[in-house]
């Protein structure tokens, strides 16, 4: 009987100095795990991990509760199987590093996280050696001004597509750079702005906008993000098409972009600069200028060593001026005359058609 009693005040010994360590040495409040079917979570609704059977799923779509549970938080979705991951707008704070390891995801439906007293959410970093620093995402939250991501961020290598939802969390977000040597097609919220800088990488082939956006669209298939109310083209991707219905290609609307051709339709007026800039065409491509355009700014084809143009062929070569001084037609009537005159003229100067 000694012995027993000895025993069980050594194990109850133990055990206090175990607890009086943790909850002298831990700050993290201590949870009870619950297990689901597919996820392994607290019972104050955070999805800790997924379990062996959700990680050998093709697509996990986070629930909007568990069990009564409601869910807010992710703190990891690890998974070497997972292809297709959708998270809701229910969720409001992912842990940095939620999806690392994910070395066969391919799809992503995300909602704008914003987290008003830290810079972190799912767009801190994605971290894996399964992953690649690259430029990412850059929010802002317009309310506050406070920045929610930073560039050079690191993304799965496999991840192909990216869906982008709204967040109960900001009313519109502010979208800078979308990159990524391995994204290929993005789609875009109801509520966002665009960011002065704001570009697609070269992999991205395909680009929409959610239809219920009032401010922005994809129209026609067009794989580009066009300003509804001005018909302004503001960014294409390799795949755009330019909508007879654009009159303005916007300023570095395809700046960069690695364009197989490009199709100016006759709806467009104005070129404005930069538009064309470092487009690395198809070689000795001849860009064709229908009557309709009236102002070419400055740069507006960025002619230089990088550009693959060769020509232009202007539909109607009178009435251009750059400033005051009226070209001769004989400067634009010509593939080649008009390469020259564009590039010693406007790369410094605004054209103007006066007819």
């Amino acid at each position: 009987m000694g012995k027993i009693c000895h025993s069980f005040y050594s194990i109850m010994f133990i055990l206090l100095i175990t607890f009086t360590f943790c909850f002298a040495g831990c700050d993290k409040k201590i949870k009870t795990i619950a297990f689901d079917q597919l996820y392994n979570y607290t019972e104050d609704g955070e999805i800790i991990s997924l379990t062996e059977l959700g990680k050998n799923q093709t697509t996990i779509e986070i629930p909007e509760k568990i069990n009564d549970t409601e869910i807010k938080r992710i703190n990891y979705l690890g998974s070497s199987t997972v292809k297709n991951i959708i998270i809701k707008d229910n969720i409001e704070y992912i842990s940095m590093g939620a999806l690392r390891d994910n070395i066969c995801l391919q799809s992503l439906t995300v909602p704008f996280l914003g987290n008003p007293t830290s810079f972190r959410n799912i767009y801190d970093r994605f971290g894996s050696t399964n992953s690649f620093p690259d430029l990412w995402y850059f929010f802002t939250n317009p309310i506050d001004q406070t920045t929610y991501a930073k560039t050079n961020e690191v993304i799965p290598k496999t991840l192909k597509h990216i869906n982008i939802t709204g967040s109960s969390l900001v009313d519109e977000i502010e979208i800078g750079r979308i990159g990524g040597y391995s994204i290929e097609s993005i789609s875009l919220p109801e509520k966002f702005i665009i960011k002065d800088g704001f570009g697609f990488g070269n992999c991205v082939k395909n680009v929409s906008v959610n239809v219920n956006n009032t401010k922005y669209d994809s129209r026609d298939n067009c794989n580009a993000i066009i300003e509804t109310k001005t018909n302004t083209l503001i960014k294409g991707c390799i795949n755009s098409t330019i909508p007879n219905s654009v009159t303005t290609i916007g300023k570095s609307a395809f700046s960069g972009i690695h364009l197989k051709e490009i199709i100016i339709p006759s709806s467009v007026t104005t070129i404005k600069e930069y538009a064309f800039y470092n487009i690395n065409t198809l070689e000795n491509t001849i860009v064709f200028i229908p009557s309709s355009v009236k102002e070419i700014d400055q740069h507006a084809f960025g002619l230089d060593n990088y550009s693959n143009i060769t020509g232009f062929i202007f539909e109607q070569p009178e009435g251009w001026k750059i400033g005051n001084y009226i070209l001769p037609a004989d400067q634009l009537n010509t593939p080649t005359a008009a390469y020259e005159t564009l590039k010693t003229s406007n790369n410094f100067n605004i054209l103007i058609n006066t007819l």
